[in-house]
């Protein structure tokens, strides 16, 4: 099973691809400032998830002229 995070207000589209794939979608909770997915509850979920070792990847999202901090996301 994969298993992969995106933010809770996707576009269809992206929530759908992991569907039609055969994969699990996980809602992170977003930032309130600039609707992007909010890295501390990634984090959060990385580390309680009870099928944690399922997550594959995370979907950063970026929206409204405002990226995500993919240097935090890396690490």
């Amino acid at each position: 099973m994969i298993t992969l995070l995106l933010h809770r207000i996707p576009f269809f589209a992206t929530a759908s691809s992991i569907v039609l794939n055969q994969a699990t979608p996980i809602f992170v909770d977003i930032e309130e400032d600039f609707y992007n997915i909010d890295l501390d509850q990634v984090e959060k979920v990385l580390q309680t998830h009870p099928k944690k070792e399922h997550i594959k990847g995370i979907i950063p999202v970026h929206l409204f002229g405002k990226t995500i901090d993919l240097e935090r996301l890396e690490n």
